[in-house]
């Protein structure tokens, strides 16, 4: 029994050592309008967008601050975010994306309303 007990406390302590790569809101290094600007940068190009950026600008932060950064997109160029991601992406992708700058409890909202509609269609 003490074996698996000094088990469970190593397996613990190697964990310790691991945590998420997103910050929260009071983060330091959060800087929305550097953000869209790589964001702008990177729609700019049309058809030859650089998915790559979006990816790594989209996936860096969390909701909050996907939302902050939309907003400081606005307030930088006077142009809807969304509005440019969607006359660039398309496909899958544009719905991943569109799912990601969505505020989350209109994405759950979403989800919901079309989980419960798909269920009553069968």
């Amino acid at each position: 029994m003490k074996n698996r007990e000094n088990l469970k406390t190593e397996k613990l302590n190697e964990c310790e050592e691991f945590h998420g790569t997103i910050n929260g809101p009071d983060d330091e290094d959060f800087h929305p309008e550097e953000a869209s600007k790589s964001l702008r940068q990177a729609l700019e190009a049309g058809i030859q967008c650089d998915d790559k950026v979006l990816i790594q600008v989209l996936l860096k932060h969390d909701n909050f601050q996907r939302q902050k950064i939309a907003a400081a997109y606005e307030g930088q160029y006077d142009r809807i975010l969304v509005d440019d991601v969607e006359e660039v992406l398309g496909g899958f992708f544009l719905d991943c994306t569109l799912a990601l700058l969505q505020p989350a409890h209109l994405y759950s909202t979403k989800m919901l309303h079309y989980a419960i509609s798909v269920r009553f269609l069968f």
